[in-house]
């Protein structure tokens, strides 16, 4: 079982490691909400300071989310892509000393323009994904790691399917797919059909629940979502990553919800 340090928003990093083992999480993944917070200048200093509490520790890292800020996901011209590349590589470096291997990411949008049609706004859009995810692949090959293309959960976003993963994982060596089970709940979006279509490529999952209308990163059983046949589905994925967002004191709960999920539903 791995949890994912969005369960404590609220915290740094090294304190929501902290936090996290301090109830028994051992298998830890590095969230984009903590990420999302540190400047450029500063990645090398702050995985420092990670990986030694790693190894005071004892714990494992397997997994991370790169980050997820606006700049580094949504684009106004192709030639952001090299900048983009550049901030996550230098991420995927520094997380691999964590003994990270599995790196999730966003694919990226467009920022609409008046003067473009729909149709060519999504072609464009596509064809700034494929050249993003070549340099993407590049990396993952010379790093020997893995990136994770999580589906979306905006609705109508290149990103958002098991079609458009496909596109971008199919013939680039070292991608694979992270399945987001609430993303494709609320995006209204079949998981059955996901699986079915995409099984073969996922590579991890990212579990949490909601009502069906937003993302709103709830435990398991908590929302709407049918886990019984559900689980029935993904169980042969040896990477469930329990992505519940928390800032409060209901986070210790959540926890141990999640606990007895696992115990109860996985295989």
């Amino acid at each position: 079982m791995i949890v994912s340090t969005a369960m404590r928003m609220d915290l740094d990093l090294v304190d929501a490691i902290r936090w996290l083992h301090s109830l028994g999480v051992d298998r830890i993944e590095v969230s984009h909400a903590q990420l999302d917070r540190v400047r450029y200048v500063d990645v090398r200093s702050y995985v420092d300071k990670v990986r030694n509490l790693v190894s005071d520790l004892g714990i494992e890292i397997p997994a991370a989310h790169l980050p997820v800020r606006r700049d580094l996901t949504e684009i106004r011209r192709v030639e952001e892509v090299p900048r983009i590349v550049d901030e996550l590589r230098r991420w995927i470096e520094e997380l691999r000393r964590l003994g990270t291997q599995k790196l999730v990411v966003h694919t990226l949008w467009l920022s609409l323009d008046a003067g473009i049609s729909t149709w060519k706004h999504l072609a464009m859009v596509a064809r700034i994904n494929a050249k993003f995810f070549d340099e993407l692949s590049r990396t993952a090959r010379d790093l020997g790691i893995e990136i994770l293309v999580e589906n979306r959960v905006e609705k109508g976003y290149y990103g958002s399917t098991a079609a458009d993963l496909l596109e971008i994982v199919e013939g680039r060596e070292g991608l694979g797919i992270c399945l987001d089970v609430g993303h494709a709940h609320a995006a209204g979006i079949s998981i059955e059909e996901f699986v079915e279509i995409a099984k073969p490529w996922i590579r991890a999952l990212h579990l949490h629940d909601n009502d069906g209308t937003r993302d709103q990163h709830l435990p398991p059983l908590l929302g709407t979502i049918n886990w019984r046949k559900i689980v029935s589905l993904i169980n042969y994925i040896d990477t469930p990553i329990y992505e519940v967002a928390c800032s409060n004191e209901k986070c210790r709960n959540y926890i141990e919800l999640i606990k007895l999920f696992h115990q109860t539903h996985w295989k």
